[in-house]
């Protein structure tokens, strides 16, 4: 069965940013950290940037993933 269209794949070109790890290490060691948190590898960096950006920015509400579990 085909995934619905949500009007996404009309702007991929437009959304997608490619980047070059330093190492091939590096891009194997984030993709098996990506897949032991069970998401893909781009959800994985998304979340890990904007962690980041909440952090830098100081925000009140943010909380990192391991004060979430505590």
């Amino acid at each position: 069965m085909p995934k619905p269209n949500r009007g996404k794949t009309n702007t991929i070109k437009q959304r997608a940013i490619y980047f070059y790890l330093p190492s091939v290490e590096m891009a194997e060691e984030w993709k098996r950290r990506a897949e032991k948190a069970g998401v893909s590898i781009s959800r994985f960096v998304i979340e890990r940037v904007e962690d980041s950006i909440r952090r830098e920015e100081g925000e009140e509400g943010y909380l990192s993933r391991t004060d979430k579990k505590a």
